[in-house]
């Protein structure tokens, strides 16, 4: 498996996982919904497609990891400057809320109190799935690889 099937495997695993959360019987966990898990799937499911559209347009996976790191907003504008194009204008406004708790690793420790979105939890799964399916047909891929898969 190549750097882009493994990044868009990834991306895809990490929605099914967001998905799983979102649709979990929260009588199980207490009657709780773990949005800090939620968000946090939804966004390392966002940074695995970016890199992938990269890694599909040349770049190499250290300087990403380098220049890009986990900054969801540097990889969309890379994305972008590489001939990307989101499927929504609401993607950006979406990684402009999600990306700096994410980078920081807040969602990942609690460190912060649960997001203000301008969507809903199951709006922002459909705008990461459409999102995903545009990546997976702009790189040439089918678009059921996506699709199957969630």
């Amino acid at each position: 498996m190549n750097d882009v099937q493994l990044f868009i495997s990834g991306a895809v695993a990490f929605k099914i996982a967001a998905k799983a959360f979102l649709n979990a019987d929260r009588a199980d966990v207490g009657g709780c919904f773990f949005w800090n898990a939620y968000y946090y799937n939804i966004c390392l499911s966002f940074e695995l497609s970016l890199k992938c559209f990269l890694a599909h347009s040349g770049f190499d996976p250290n300087t990403m990891k380098h220049k890009i790191g986990h900054d969801l907003m540097k990889g969309l504008d890379a994305t972008i400057d590489n001939g990307f194009k989101p499927h929504s204008e609401d993607i950006k406004p979406l990684i402009e809320i999600l990306g700096p708790p994410y980078r920081s690793h807040e969602l990942r420790y609690l460190k912060n109190q649960p997001l203000i979105l301008p969507h809903s939890e199951e709006q922002t799964l459909e705008l990461l799935t459409k999102h995903l399916e545009a990546v997976v047909s702009q790189i040439g891929f089918d678009k059921s690889y996506a699709t199957l898969k969630m």
